[in-house]
């Protein structure tokens, strides 16, 4: 069974993830000395960056931490539709976070070279500070996808590389670049934010068959020693379960 924590309201699943997310990331400095956050886009975790900008600046040594982007959509950065200007409006907004190390892609870049670059910071980073050191929040679309892992998209299949080009995504912008289900291999504990009505059936389908993107990088962060968390409003939360 997976390790599910479901809530009445989105405020009280923000908190509580935001609460496991510095609780663990304290415990990762006080062992290890360093820490990996890798950020997830989206609208579910928003809300629980903001509660971590609101609570939690004092809580920890930032500049030990490194935060790297789980996925980022082919735009300029200061776009609207930019994850890093979307999580930078809601979790920088005190200057105690800027001391956190930032790996971040050039989107000024193609696609695949982007994608080629950012695979070498990423890698050296988690070389240097290890996996076991590292947490990973995963959003979860109305498709099952997460990161920018689609269902049965040609540049969602399984890859012995850590980053890569995704082209034509069902979602625009139709180019992004994304890490993989093997960026995570070996990382302590992935937090994953299933919310609203719309995610219900590829929650249910995710959890009863494992087939849909956010399921299998849950069952490999699983499989390689690492946890995986299921955040879920009473909105998500399947009605067959």
């Amino acid at each position: 069974m997976p390790n599910l924590h479901s809530f009445d309201t989105t405020d009280q699943l923000a908190s509580e993830v935001a609460r496991m997310t510095i609780d663990t990331l304290m415990e990762i400095l006080r062992s290890r000395g360093a820490a990996i956050w890798i950020l997830a886009g989206g609208t579910s975790p928003l809300a629980a960056y903001r509660y971590i900008a609101e609570h939690y600046s004092a809580a920890l040594d930032w500049s030990k931490v490194t935060i790297i982007l789980g996925d980022e959509r082919m735009v300029a950065p200061d776009r609207p539709d930019s994850n890093w200007r979307q999580i930078r409006e809601a979790l920088f907004v005190n200057n105690a976070f800027n001391q956190a190390h930032q790996i971040l892609p050039d989107t000024s870049m193609p696609a695949d070279m982007t994608a080629r670059v950012y695979e070498e910071k990423v890698r050296e980073e988690l070389h240097r500070i290890g996996p076991k050191a590292t947490i990973a929040w995963l959003g979860m679309g109305e498709d099952g996808h997460t990161l920018s892992l689609f269902p049965d998209h040609q540049d969602s299949r399984p890859t012995e590389s850590l980053v890569v080009p995704v082209y034509n995504s069902p979602k625009p912008p139709s180019e992004r670049i994304s890490l993989t289900a093997n960026a995570l291999t070996g990382v302590r504990v992935a937090f994953v934010f299933a919310t609203g009505q719309a995610k219900q059936h590829a929650l249910q389908r995710a959890l009863r068959e494992g087939d849909l993107p956010i399921a299998q990088v849950a069952h490999h962060v699983k499989s390689n020693g690492g946890m995986a968390h299921w955040f879920v409003d009473r909105d998500a939360y399947p009605s067959a379960m």
